[in-house]
């Protein structure tokens, strides 16, 4: 209500981000009870019902609601299967959709030369804190599975946290800051990380970690329901990843040791290059200046007329 009351302020029209789902759900990452993807159901359903959060979704609706019939806002979001996601459920009133790219990868041509070494155990490893929505049970359960096998070396890269406590996963301390921000590219890199493991329980609507991983040289392995990651893998990181149907089909992967044949040219390093937010859309949008003047035209007769 506060928003909205300082958005009809303004002449310029209302931008909203869809960084995350929380415009759909309390819940923003559409996670049911904390554990699943749901699909965002329709509030009255009974998917919503058994949820924890059905409850706060369903108090919360017609506040959203009010918001965006108040302010009819341009919905940006970070990637194309974010707003492609948000548009399927959302069911909010708005004036217009754009994707703004967070950042973007740059890959150099030619593999990196000590990608391609030979007669060492692969080093798999999962970026960033041991959070379940950020696939780190799946990593684990993967790490356990073959933490006696002689091919593999797991890693974690990032905070410590909680989880596996037999030694099959090593950490490596990795904090991200203004002053460091390619922290985790140069650790991927430094390691000399093969693969990385990136299996997100909800669609990614960006995921700076898979982005660090192609940069840093890895490879990069997900599934289909993670969002932007197996967006990345088959667009511009096309052939240094691989989207796997299941966990099932990732344990068979390394058990088969399917893995290391991807691995034996190498990956190639890169950068990644941020691209700005809303000030970024701002300059390269040639819709900006027509809703700018449609809508200060629009308030200025409202304000004659009144």
């Amino acid at each position: 209500e506060a928003v909205a009351d300082v958005a009809a302020l303004s002449s310029t029209p209302t931008l909203v981000w869809v960084h995350d789902y929380f415009t759909i759900c309390p819940n923003f990452n559409l996670l049911r009870n904390d554990v699943q993807f749901c699909g965002a159901p329709p509030v009255d359903s009974t998917a919503c019902g058994v949820c924890v959060y059905g409850a706060e979704r369903a108090a919360g609706r017609p506040r959203i609601e009010a918001f965006f019939e108040a302010t009819r806002p341009i919905v940006l979001a970070p990637s194309e299967a974010a707003l492609s996601l948000w548009l399927s459920n959302a069911g909010l009133p708005y004036q217009a959709s754009a994707v703004q790219p967070l950042a973007r990868t740059v890959l150099a041509p030619e593999p990196s030369p000590h990608r391609a070494q030979q007669n060492r155990p692969l080093r798999i490893a999962h970026l960033g804190a041991r959070i379940a929505s950020k696939g780190w049970l799946a990593f684990e359960r993967l790490a356990l599975r073959f933490a006696g096998d002689s091919r593999y070396h797991f890693f974690q890269l990032g905070v410590p946290g909680p989880g596996v406590t037999t030694g099959a996963v090593r950490n490596v301390p990795v904090r991200v800051t203004s002053e460091a921000p390619e922290a985790m590219i140069e650790a991927v890199a430094e390691h000399r990380i093969d693969a990385v493991v990136s299996w997100s329980t909800w669609p990614e609507t960006f995921c700076y970690a898979a982005h660090e991983a192609i940069a840093g040289g890895a490879f990069l392995l997900t599934h289909p329901g993670a969002g932007n990651v197996p967006a990345l893998v088959a667009g511009s990181a096309s052939g240094q990843g691989l989207i796997l149907p299941d966990e099932d089909a990732l344990h068979a992967l390394l058990d088969r040791n399917g893995l290391g044949p991807m691995l034996s040219t190498g990956g190639r390093r890169g950068v990644l290059i941020k691209e700005g937010g809303t000030a970024a859309w701002l300059l390269r949008s040639a819709e900006w200046p027509r809703f700018y003047r449609e809508m200060a035209a629009a308030r200025a007769k409202a304000a004659v007329e009144a």
